[in-house]
């Protein structure tokens, strides 16, 4: 037991590490995707206006915002009202909404991105375990255990569930929490979160059924360990199979 915790604390870290990846993978598919399937549809106007002289101890004028303009509505009138006043106007772009076929298309890739990273951190590590651990099961040493691979991944992802309880106890008594940061905490696993919790953005718009439903997400880490060790135990290296086959061909 001792041995696996060690073990799942090391793919714990590593799993952390990949989800601080994750997040500047999110954000970079998430501006390509914004780019590709969005377009700009106006502006927000934002005014800032020269103080009086009584007021110039204060410092700086404050910002406020004035309009917002769409393309469709027209020519933009009221700018030239406001500059009128004695506002300085500046403006803000404001894109479209993604389709759903473009957010499907984000989510989709945006897991296959993580999900790659993910695997590079865990899969290398619990292979090496079990390979390690035939050695030891050859020269009677220890006792086979098929499992230990989905165990040290469940152990590992212990601390992940009491980042679900955090969420189920700010769901009582802070309701407004946004869920992007819960999803970005997770962010390994940040599009299949975001297709449990729909369309909800704060905890008081998600269901206790979706909320429960998104455990599932914490199978992937078990799941690639499981893997990895069953590979490593039987010494089948899928890299060297790859390049064996690459020198073959040629």
């Amino acid at each position: 037991m001792k041995k696996n915790i060690k073990s799942a604390a090391s793919v714990f870290g590593r799993v952390v590490f990949a989800n601080v990846i994750c997040i500047f993978v999110c954000m970079v598919v998430s501006v390509i995707c914004v780019a590709l399937f969005t377009r700009v549809i106006g502006y927000n106007a934002y005014g800032t206006k020269a103080s009086d002289s009584s007021d110039m101890s204060a410092g700086s004028s404050k910002v406020e915002m004035l309009y917002e303009y769409r393309y469709d509505q027209g020519e933009d009138t009221k700018k030239a009202e406001y500059e009128a006043q004695g506002y300085t106007v500046s403006t803000e772009k404001v894109r479209s909404e993604m389709s759903e076929g473009a957010r499907a298309a984000f989510l989709i890739i945006n897991q296959i991105f993580c999900l790659v990273v993910l695997i590079q951190f865990v899969y290398g590590e619990v292979w090496h375990t079990g390979t390690t651990d035939n050695n030891k099961v050859h020269f009677g040493r220890i006792t086979y255990d098929k499992y230990r691979g989905l165990k040290i991944g469940a152990l590992a992802m212990l601390p992940f569930l009491l980042l679900f309880i955090g969420l189920a106890v700010l769901k009582i008594f802070y309701p407004g929490f946004p869920l992007i940061v819960y999803k970005l905490l997770n962010s390994s696993v940040f599009s299949i979160i975001d297709v449990i919790f729909g369309s909800a953005s704060k905890l008081s718009q998600l269901s206790v059924v979706r909320m429960v439903l998104s455990l599932s997400a914490f199978a992937v880490v078990p799941l690639i360990s499981h893997i990895a060790y069953t590979l490593g135990f039987k010494q089948f290296s899928i890299s060297e199979k790859l390049i064996y086959k690459k020198k073959k061909d040629k």
